[in-house]
């Protein structure tokens, strides 16, 4: 995972927004990027990477056309 702090949030027991979309889809995993928000300031930009795994064997296993086209539903153009 990856976090760039962009402001600090000194505001508290307020709501912020936080934005997410699909970065990037592998053969094994998938990027998923966020943003904290409110009233249009960024807050914080973040990464993560998720790989698919085999339950069994707990090895990276390929992502299945299910999930590609769910993932596919929230990827950034």
């Amino acid at each position: 995972s990856e976090v760039d702090y962009l402001l600090p949030i000194t505001k508290f027991g307020v709501d912020y927004d936080v934005n997410l979309w699909v970065e990037s889809i592998g053969n094994t995993s998938f990027t998923v990027a966020y943003e904290i928000v409110k009233d249009g300031v960024v807050y914080a930009k973040m990464k993560t990477v998720q790989v698919m795994i085999d339950l069994g064997s707990r090895k990276s296993r390929p992502i299945n056309e299910n999930e590609r086209e769910f993932l596919n539903k929230y990827l950034a153009n």
